[in-house]
């Protein structure tokens, strides 16, 4: 993914314990986000495979994010396969690891296209549908809120906790097998404080637990 994730966010993402995932596309490391010219914006440059290896041993999940940025849905599935299948295996190669999640480019998607990723050894798949993800949804075909271009902090937070209704219908596979945990690749760890949870006040030395009796005055 893009150099400024590792330069900007990921020192933040350190700072706070936050687990996180960088999506990769394998045939343009190193190259430029070109796809992003399309609309308007800059085209920084890519992660190199040292940089995509830094930021693995810093705790960053890889994930795969295809061979070429090429949309998917409506392709024919012998392309499809090879976009998913050949990007997982040379992330794999390279970073001997294994890569276990793919996020749809441009979220485009249809049905063979999770087909495709579940047959590549996917145990994720990550579109661009606006949603809240439950068990509702296909493991396949995971929805997500994406921060934009321009979100300040009011808008993050309005996404984050008001955004939830589906835009439109979300692809399911009729074969899918029953909802499960998403594998993850670190035990989990001490629990850390989330973001907005409301913290305890620490009990005091010596403080006894349930109300304090009263003393009788007489």
């Amino acid at each position: 993914r893009c150099r400024n994730v590792r330069e900007n966010a990921l020192p933040i993402l350190e700072e706070f314990g936050f687990p996180s995932i960088v999506y990769a596309i394998a045939g343009m490391v190193g190259g430029k986000a070109d796809w992003l010219g399309e609309a308007g914006h800059a085209t920084p440059p890519l992660m190199t495979w040292d940089e995509l290896k830094d930021i693995r041993r810093r705790g960053v999940e890889i994930g795969s994010h295809g061979l070429h940025h090429s949309r998917l849905a409506g392709q024919d599935p012998a392309l499809q396969a090879r976009e998913m299948a050949q990007s997982k295996t040379l992330l794999e190669q390279q970073l001997g690891c294994p890569v276990l999640h793919m996020c749809y480019p441009y979220g485009s998607h249809d049905l063979e296209t999770l087909r495709a990723a579940a047959r590549a050894g996917y145990a994720t798949g990550v579109t661009c549908q606006r949603a809240a993800a439950t068990r509702d949804f296909d493991s396949m075909a995971l929805p997500r809120k994406a921060v934009s271009h321009g979100d300040d902090v009011l808008g993050f937070l309005w996404k984050f906790y008001m955004k939830d209704a589906p835009k439109q219908r979300a692809v399911l596979r009729p074969e899918r097998p029953p909802a499960a945990r998403i594998p993850r690749r670190h035990p989990a760890g001490p629990r850390r404080p989330q973001p907005f949870e409301r913290r305890r006040r620490p009990r005091l030395a010596g403080m006894r637990n349930g109300p304090r009796p009263r003393r009788n005055r007489g």
